[in-house]
């Protein structure tokens, strides 16, 4: 799968982040430059991760992913090892 590049202006879009590893701090940490209007939803986060939300002060769940999380959200970014989850996710949008 080939992927596109894009430009979004992400002005008054919600953001969520499912994942709190390393690919998802450096996707959070890049978005921050943008927006704080975002959330993070993961069952495990690494202290970077963890440090970085509270410092922003944005919202978080420790808890895994469930259908119909990404229903408020402009701009989902799924940052975890598990494929059946990445495909569950993209068939739900």
């Amino acid at each position: 799968m080939a992927y596109f590049p894009a430009f979004i202006k992400l002005d008054n879009k919600k953001i969520l982040i499912v994942g709190g590893g390393y690919i998802a701090y450096e996707k959070l940490d890049h978005l921050l430059d943008f927006t704080k209007d975002i959330y993070v939803i993961a069952s495990e986060f690494s202290d970077e991760m963890m440090q970085r939300i509270e410092k922003e002060n944005l919202g978080f769940e420790k808890r895994t992913y469930k259908v119909g999380d990404i229903k408020d959200y402009m701009v989902v970014i799924v940052a975890v090892d598990d494929i059946p989850l990445l495909s569950e996710i993209f068939q739900e949008s």
